[in-house]
């Protein structure tokens, strides 16, 4: 998704405007704006449940008419389990992990791709003159 199309607030510099911030989900409003934060996130969130349980984890599908939210559960740095939860059950959401794309846009990817291009060239080109056709 572009970043233009992300919902969520627009960041001034440093880190992600949520890193290490928290939503209530108090009421469907707020638990729908919490939610819609957590899918456009690039890192992982917790949920705080009713019963104080908190899951880790990255969140990759939501619906709350049918109460349900999707996500990765983090068991390590390697292994992630997919698992269901009942939207209303989510206490509070923390966005607790980095925010993995933050500060990564089409200008960084631009100058990333055209300094790999220009390396190619230039071994391509060497190559050319070290047969001896340049």
């Amino acid at each position: 998704m572009p970043q233009a199309d992300k919902s969520g607030p627009k960041p001034s510099s440093g880190r992600s405007e949520f890193e290490g911030k928290s939503y209530p989900t108090n009421t469907p409003e707020l638990l729908d704006e919490a939610l819609r934060y957590a899918f456009d996130y690039r890192g992982d969130i917790t949920l705080e449940l009713e019963n104080g349980d908190q899951i880790e984890g990255f969140v990759h599908n939501f619906d709350l008419e049918r109460d349900v939210v999707e996500l990765f559960v983090k068991e390590s740095k390697r292994v992630s389990n997919n698992e269901s939860l009942p939207a209303s059950k989510i206490k509070a959401v923390h966005f607790s992990g980095d925010d993995k794309a933050f500060g990564k846009s089409w200008d960084d990817w631009m100058t990333k791709s055209e300094r790999q291009r220009q390396a190619e060239a230039d071994r391509l080109e060497k190559e050319a003159i070290d047969r001896g056709h340049l």
